[in-house]
């Protein structure tokens, strides 16, 4: 019987699982290359090019809430359909900063870099609700 010693067997467990760290890192790659295609979107000379740009950026990272902002701006066909594409951008700014910033840092936010995506996806929202309208929505997305 071929027996395995303890040591060899951790070994192998080991190698043979995902190592965190480079999920991690390599998630966070993912998005830091999204971030670059939005920065690529903003500065594009065409809707077509910028619209391009977020859907590569969401490809990456799904929650990217600059690049529902993108698509509201350059590809939305209606005002209805842009705020559907700034309510997606709002979701994802949720998700990707978590609720307890949102209770921790209340009031602050646009003196925090990292919630600009969500406040340029609320912002935009907001602008649309105006438009259609639908004022009460918009003044509550601002309290």
């Amino acid at each position: 019987m071929n027996k395995i010693s303890p040591r060899t067997d951790t070994r192998r467990k080991r190698s043979a699982a995902p190592a965190p760290v480079s999920r991690v890192l390599k998630e966070h790659g993912k998005v830091e290359q999204a971030h670059a295609l939005i920065s690529r979107a903003w500065e594009a000379t065409t809707d077509r090019q910028a619209a391009s740009l977020a859907r590569q950026a969401l490809e990456l990272y799904p929650d990217c809430a600059d690049a529902y902002t993108v698509l509201a701006e350059s590809e939305a066909g209606s005002a209805e359909e842009a705020c559907q594409l700034y309510q997606q951008g709002v979701d994802a700014g949720r998700r990707t900063l978590g609720e307890a910033l949102f209770d921790r840092q209340a009031g602050h936010f646009w003196g925090l870099i990292e919630t600009r995506p969500y406040m340029r996806a609320s912002q935009g929202l907001a602008d649309c609700l105006w438009a259609l309208g639908r004022k009460g929505e918009s003044i509550a997305y601002w309290n």
